[in-house]
């Protein structure tokens, strides 16, 4: 079943990639390592291999629209993965919430 045309597909492609190459400034995690790098580099990657496909939007339509879908789904599983790698390495634990000045007491009766 399609859903989008691949013209619409195209169009989408370079808007997504131009926003995950905006994404880290207009979210301000610019100059964070890997929290910046890795969009920019997947929306760079995107317009890319867009501009390589054999779809009404390619410029030079060396890459087969089922190549192109395939990039687009290991694009995506690999910024899903990223982004929960960052959420967990910037998500504070247990004890780190608790003020210092309650930690170790017991939980009022309710």
């Amino acid at each position: 079943m399609r859903l989008l045309s691949s013209r619409l597909h195209g169009v989408l492609d370079y808007i997504v990639g131009v926003l995950l190459i905006v994404a880290p400034r207009v979210f301000g995690f610019s100059d964070t390592g890997a929290a910046a790098q890795v969009p920019v580099l997947l929306g760079v990657a995107t317009i890319v291999y867009s501009l390589l496909t054999r779809y009404p939007l390619g410029l030079l339509h060396v890459i087969p629209f089922r190549a192109h879908l395939t990039l687009d789904f290991i694009s995506g599983a690999f910024l899903l993965g990223v982004l929960e790698i960052v959420a967990v390495m910037t998500t504070r634990r247990g004890d780190e919430e608790v003020p210092a000045a309650t930690r170790g007491r017991s939980s009022p009766a309710h």
